[in-house]
């Protein structure tokens, strides 16, 4: 009866072990590593309208910046697809423009330019090419070209040329980085008076403009840094919107 009852229910899997057995799982498995992946990145950029509770939350102070630069980076993908449910979201987005953290300034101005046809967040970005950081003037500079403004050019401009680290105050001046480095905007370049110094951009180290362990003033210039090539590419492709 048992022989019977199991010729009636066919297996479904070959038996462990066997090649065939081997060969099914390995499909399944490689199946799961390419659509996963591509259902998520579907669903997150493409998919359903983000969570007003999570956009709120994501935004609110104490803002949390990993996850309001996450957060704003889903908000621009929409935007930039006309998704107009984003715009109740503005005024909160125009505060976070003078938020105390680089990276949440930088993002903002990266949305800002997402939408060129308000001029609320032409306005901001106006006002944040003279922000103290290098990245977010340099981001305000690139949204502002989507908008045609040629108060960008001058910051697009700088962006193709070597930059020049100055010290934030006076001391003296001790390197932790030499030409040809690589630096990202948050590499410590140097010490002076027991204080670090950023790179400020991505790029490559190009000279010292000062010796090492030599007393510098505040403003002046103490490394030079090279342009990362893709910011020399953005910054090309942005001042042709200007012409």
């Amino acid at each position: 009866m048992a022989m019977t009852h199991a010729r009636a229910f066919p297996r479904l899997l070959p038996r462990k072990g066997t090649p065939q057995r081997l060969v099914l799982v390995g499909v399944a498995a490689a199946s799961l590593l390419l659509v996963g992946p591509f259902f998520f990145w579907f669903f997150t950029w493409f998919g359903w309208a983000l969570d007003p509770a999570q956009v709120s939350e994501a935004l609110a102070d104490p803002v949390r910046p990993a996850h309001a630069t996450q957060m704003l980076l889903q908000m621009g993908e929409k935007v930039s697809r006309n998704d107009q449910t984003m715009r109740r979201y503005y005024p909160r987005i125009l505060a976070l423009a003078k938020h105390p953290d680089t990276d949440i300034r930088r993002s903002v101005a990266w949305f800002m330019g997402e939408d060129p046809a308000d001029s609320s967040f032409h306005q901001a970005l106006l006002s944040m090419l003279r922000d103290p950081a290098p990245m977010v003037r340099r981001r305000a500079a690139l949204s502002l070209a989507n908008f045609h403004d040629p108060a960008a050019r001058e910051e697009l401009t700088r962006m193709l040329a070597p930059f020049a680290v100055t010290a934030e105050a006076p001391g003296q001046v001790e390197f932790r980085i030499q030409p040809r480095d690589i630096t990202k905007p948050f590499t410590v370049v140097a010490r002076i008076a027991g204080a670090e110094l950023l790179a400020g951009i991505p790029g490559a180290v190009s000279r010292h403009l000062a010796a090492d362990g030599a007393a510098v003033q505040k403003g002046q210039a103490v490394i030079e840094i090279i342009p990362d090539p893709a910011h020399v590419r953005e910054a090309r492709r942005a001042l042709t919107l200007l012409n």
